[in-house]
C-alpha cells in the first residue's frame, strides 16, 4: 500500500467534532433544521434505531464495539484502478457478526423490493467466508474486524495478512517506526503517503527535478519540492487542542542537504523564518513569509534551465523601461527577504462618495536591505505609476506627515462632472506608500497605512522578533463577521429572494449567521523547515464564546 488513513478512536473523533462550538451552532440555521427534518434524515434515524434495538446498545456504545480498535483506509496506486481496503476493527466479535448479519438481511430485503437480479455472492478464501456485492465491493468478517475492498485481490491480500501474521504488513516495513515517531501520540486520526511511490508516478520526475520545465513551481514551491524529493514519506495527524484542532503535515527532511540556491525560500542560516504578523484593527487576513526574490536572479543558472534563464534576462532588461530606469533584479536586490501582507475591513473612508461595492483594504510591507536606495527608487517607480494611472481616472497627489513618517498618497476626484459612474469602485482606494525605518509600506488606503505605521512602531519598541516559521498566516472570523454585517442589507435581500423567507425570519437567520461566523475564531497556518524535518501546521481555534472547552494535549 502507498497511502493509509487511520482514525485511532472513532468515538472520541466523532465526539470531539460534534461538540465543537461551530458545529453545534449550525443547528440554529433554518437550512440545517430543514435538512435534519428531511425524509432522508428520518430514514437514517430509523436505520440507526433499528440497529440499536436489535443489537441492544445505543449508537455510541455500538461505535466502541464495532470500531473501538480503529478504522483504517489503505490505498494502492500501482493498478489501473486504485485498490482500496477499508478495515473496521471492533472490540466485540459477536456484536460484529450480528451487525453483519443484520446488514445482509436489510440488503436482501431492499434488493427484493427493487426486484434486482443481482444478489450478494458468498464464497470461500482460505476457509474464510467472503461476500461479493456487484463488481466493485467485496467484504469479509475476520474476528472482530470487517474488511471491505473495491478489488477482490486486495481483499484477499488483506486476509492473507490476518491469517499469516503482520510480518508482511505496513507496520513491519523498514522505516515505518519513523512514521509513527513523526506522527507522535495524541492524534485522533493520522495518514501516511509513500513519497518514493509518488516519485515513480508518470510525470513526477519532471516535478521533482532540480531544473523543471515549469518555472512557476520553482518560484512558488522550490523549497517544499526539494524536501519532498529527499523525504521517504509524508505523514499527517489531527490533534485536539484548546478550543479547536491542529492538522499537522510532516516530512523527515529539512534544511540539511538543501541546495544553497533554495535559500530563496528558506533561510539556511540562523535567521528568523518570518517577521511578526501585522494585526491592525478589524484584520481579516495577515501573512508573513520569507521570500528572497533576489536569489532567483543571482542563482538563476542553478534554479532554471537555459531557456528560462534567457527569458529571465530579457524580462529584466525590459523591466527597466516600466520601473523608471531600474531593472527589476536591482530593485529586489535592495529589498529584503521578509514580506508581510495584511487585509482588513474598514468602515471609514476619506471619501464622501460611498462605492456600490465595498472592498477590504490591503497592504504589502517589505523589509529593506538598503532602506535609502530602495525607498528612493520605489518612490520614483510609484510616482511614475500614479502619473500613468491619472490618465485613466482623475487622480491627485495628497502627501501628509503622520508623526515622524511622510506618507505619499493619491486620491480619486469626487468631482461629479469628471467622475465616471461606472468606476465608483475606485473610491475603495486611496493608494499610498511610506517608509518606517527599514520597512516599506504600500497600502490601498491611507487609513490602513496610518494604522500600520503605528503597529510597526509598536513592534519596534517592543523589539518583537519573528518565529521559526518561514510562512505564517492567520485569518480572523471576527473581522469577516464585521465585513458581513456591513453588507447586512444586501444579505437580507438575498435571503428573502433565494429562500422565500418572511422578513422577520430572514433577520433571525442573518443574526444566526453572524453569531456563527464570530464563533469560528481563527485559522492559523505555519510552515517550518527544521534541520532534519519539515512541518506544515494548520490550527483551527474557535472563539472562546460558545466554544466547548477541552484540556490541551501535549502535542509532539
Amino acid at each position: 500500500m502507498q497511502a493509509v488513513i487511520k482514525i485511532e478512536r472513532p468515538r472520541t473523533f466523532i465526539e470531539n467534532v460534534w461538540t465543537c462550538g461551530p458545529v453545534r451552532q449550525l443547528q440554529a440555521f433554518e437550512v440545517v433544521r430543514e435538512l435534519t427534518d428531511s425524509t432522508q434524515a428520518h430514514l437514517l434515524q430509523q436505520f440507526l434505531a433499528y440497529f440499536e434495538r436489535r443489537l441492544g446498545s445505543d449508537r455510541f456504545d455500538l461505535i466502541d464495539q464495532l470500531a473501538g480498535g480503529g478504522v483504517a483506509l489503505a490505498i494502492r496506486f500501482e493498478q489501473r484502478m486504485p485498490g482500496i481496503v477499508l478495515v473496521v476493527q471492533g472490540t466485540n466479535g459477536s456484536t460484529m457478526r450480528r451487525f453483519v448479519q443484520l446488514g445482509m438481511e436489510l440488503l436482501e430485503d431492499e434488493l427484493t423490493r427493487q426486484e434486482a437480479k443481482e444478489r450478494p455472492r458468498k464464497s470461500k478464501y482460505r476457509n474464510l467466508e467472503t461476500i461479493g456485492l456487484g463488481k466493485d465491493l467485496f467484504a469479509a468478517q475476520v474476528g472482530a474486524a470487517l474488511v471491505l475492498s473495491n478489488v477482490e485481490k486486495e481483499l484477499q491480500l488483506a486476509l492473507d495478512l490476518y491469517l499469516d501474521g503482520p510480518e508482511k504488513g505496513l507496520a513491519a516495513r523498514p522505516g515505518f517506526l519513523d512514521v509513527r515517531n513523526a506522527i507522535g501520540s495524541g492524534s485522533l486520526s493520522w495518514g501516511w503517503l509513500d513519497l518514493e511511490a509518488v516519485r515513480k508516478a508518470p510525470g513526477a520526475a519532471e516535478i521533482f527535478a532540480a531544473k523543471r520545465n515549469d518555472a512557476n513551481l520553482t518560484v512558488l514551491f522550490g523549497g517544499l519540492l526539494d524536501v519532498a524529493r529527499r523525504s521517504p514519506f509524508l505523514c499527517a495527524g489531527l490533534y485536539p487542542c484548546d478550543h479547536g484542532f491542529l492538522v499537522s503535515f510532516r516530512m523527515p527532511r529539512g534544511r540539511d542537504g538543501m541546495p544553497q540556491e533554495l535559500s530563496a525560500h528558506v533561510p539556511l542560516s540562523c535567521q528568523s523564518g518570518s517577521k511578526p504578523l501585522l494585526k491592525p484593527k478589524n484584520v481579516i487576513f495577515s501573512t508573513s513569509f520569507y521570500l528572497d526574490l533576489a536569489k532567483f536572479f543571482t542563482e538563476r543558472g542553478k534554479l532554471f534551465n537555459a531557456e528560462q534563464v534567457k527569458a529571465i534576462d530579457e524580462f529584466d532588461k525590459k523591466s527597466a523601461t516600466v520601473l523608471a530606469g531600474t531593472p527589476f533584479s536591482k530593485l529586489v536586490g535592495m529589498a529584503g527577504p521578509y514580506q508581510r501582507i495584511v487585509v482588513v475591513h474598514q468602515d471609514q473612508s476619506i471619501y464622501k462618495t460611498v462605492p456600490s461595492v465595498r472592498l477590504p483594504a490591503f497592504a504589502l510591507v517589505t523589509q529593506m536591505r538598503e532602506p535609502e536606495r530602495f525607498g528612493k527608487r520605489m518612490e520614483v517607480v510609484l510616482r511614475s505609476a500614479a502619473i500613468f494611472a491619472g490618465l485613466l481616472a482623475p487622480l491627485k497627489l495628497a502627501e501628509e506627515q503622520y508623526g515622524a513618517t511622510h506618507i505619499v498618497g493619491y486620491r480619486f476626484s469626487e468631482d461629479r462632472k469628471s467622475r465616471d459612474p461606472m468606476k465608483d469602485f475606485l473610491f475603495n482606494f486611496s493608494p499610498c506608500f511610506a517608509r518606517v525605518g527599514d520597512q516599506f509600506v504600500a497600502s490601498s488606503t491611507v487609513e490602513l497605512c496610518r494604522e500600520l505605521i503605528d503597529v510597526l512602531r509598536q513592534q519596534k519598541e517592543a523589539k518583537a522578533t519573528g518565529g521559526s516559521a518561514v510562512v505564517c498566516s492567520e485569518m480572523y472570523a471576527s473581522a469577516v463577521a464585521a465585513l458581513l454585517e456591513a453588507r447586512k442589507d444586501r444579505l437580507f435581500t438575498q435571503i428573502i429572494l433565494d429562500q422565500a423567507m418572511p422578513p422577520d425570519q430572514a433577520s433571525r437567520e442573518i443574526a444566526s449567521l453572524l453569531e456563527w461566523v464570530r464563533g469560528l475564531g481563527s485559522l492559523r497556518a505555519e510552515s517550518r523547515y527544521g534541520r532534519n524535518d519539515f512541518r506544515y501546521d494548520i490550527t483551527f481555534e474557535t472563539s472562546r464564546v460558545g466554544a466547548t472547552h477541552r484540556p490541551a494535549n501535549h502535542l509532539p
